[in-house]
């Protein structure tokens, strides 16, 4: 991965980056390459390894933690994508899942017929721009009747990130009162 120096371990987050994580692979630095061909042989990853990224900070240890972890970690959930997003198709968002453990769904009412403990709907955007109030109102909808929460697509490439499922609190675009957040 191209880091922001040679002496850094930190990177931006790419769909690679993810993909690196999702599928629990060494994720290395540049400099792993370039060192191990002037030396002629392939050095050891460790420590070339990423350690963080520019959004989660220096030390989040996501690529490490999946590679040494035996749980997926979605594992229980099923998702549901809502909207467009160029940077990350919604295709690309649910190799990320499936391979860390969750099942997905084209539509968010499908969630209510999948056997899974958590079922959630993601908002896919690439804009950090407020959702609509149709969106809104389509997210409290489907939070009232069929008790799905919509979070932002955020937290699933923060937790990620960090192979650590994130506190989802901050993440959750439902308006209406007393949302009960799994964790």
């Amino acid at each position: 991965m191209r880091t922001e120096s040679d002496q850094s371990l930190v990177c931006d987050r790419t769909l690679k980056f993810f993909q690196g994580i999702a599928h629990k692979c060494w994720v290395v630095a540049f400099t792993w390459m370039k060192k191990s061909l002037s030396r002629n042989r392939l050095l050891p990853e460790a420590g070339f390894e990423i350690s963080g990224d520019t959004s989660a900070g220096e030390f989040s240890g996501g690529v490490c933690r999946s590679r040494e972890s035996d749980q997926p970690l979605f594992a229980d959930f099923c998702f549901a994508c809502v909207g467009t997003s160029q940077e990350m198709p919604k295709e690309s968002l649910f190799e990320l899942l499936t391979v860390c453990g969750a099942s997905c769904v084209e539509d968010p009412v499908a969630l209510i017929s999948q056997v899974a403990k958590h079922k959630i709907i993601v908002r896919c955007s690439d804009s950090d721009a407020e959702p609509s109030g149709v969106e809104i109102d389509m997210f409290n909808g489907l939070y009232k009747h069929m008790g799905l929460i919509t979070v932002m697509r955020e937290w699933i490439l923060d937790s990620l990130g960090s192979y650590v499922l994130q506190p989802m609190a901050s993440y959750v675009l439902n308006t209406v009162d007393n949302v009960a957040v799994p964790f």
